[in-house]
């Protein structure tokens, strides 16, 4: 036969009344302590569209399997693409993300994404090509030599840019970049000189 305590009314009570308080010493605890607001992740459908900005020089068209079709009229060129396509994309690891071609502007899409913005943080910026095409040509040579190979076309670009611009105007970088890129850059320098 099982045995039973009786416990007193008043023994009840007070325990009761040491939960309250330890409850309410918590509860305010928490509430005194400063939180950063809770900010849920924006949730997409496969019908939001996503805003992306072309950096290749020139136009850039993208369809996709949806039968979708995308176009970037130049550089810096902005466009939304559907969710659904950029997701698809990303999955089939398009050179238009990861060479890049388009860089994806919405950051709540990103942090969806880890893969496409560590890639994104691994690039060079213009400024950082800029730099490189400003060094003397030995460094400069030996610096091309170490980047990635999907930034020969942006820097072969960006170095026919400054060149038709004005900004290289050296005959012997200009000299130096047709070698390292196998083009003849002195033909734009002659043709915007004339």
């Amino acid at each position: 036969m099982a045995r039973t305590k009786s416990v007193s009314k008043s023994t009840k009570e007070s325990v009761n009344k040491e939960i309250e308080s330890q409850v309410e010493e918590k509860s305010i605890g928490l509430l005194d302590e400063p939180s950063e607001p809770i900010v849920p992740n924006k949730i997409f459908h496969d019908g939001d569209y996503i805003m992306c900005r072309s950096i290749i020089a020139g136009g850039l068209n993208i369809s996709c399997r949806s039968s979708n079709f995308y176009r970037f009229v130049e550089y810096g060129g902005k466009c939304e693409i559907e969710y659904r396509d950029l997701v698809e994309l990303i999955r089939i690891h398009s050179d238009h993300i990861f060479l890049p071609r388009i860089i994806i502007e919405d950051e709540d899409f990103l942090e969806q994404f880890p893969q496409v913005k560590q890639f994104y943080n691994s690039l060079y910026t213009t400024e950082d090509l800029r730099i490189i095409l400003g060094l003397q040509n030995d460094k400069m040579e030996f610096e091309i030599k170490k980047l990635p190979q999907e930034m020969y076309e942006t820097l072969r670009g960006l170095a026919s840019e400054m060149i038709s611009s004005g900004e290289i105007d050296s005959v012997n970088k200009i000299r130096c970049l047709s070698k390292i890129f196998d083009a003849d850059f002195n033909l734009v320098s002659e043709m915007f000189d004339s």
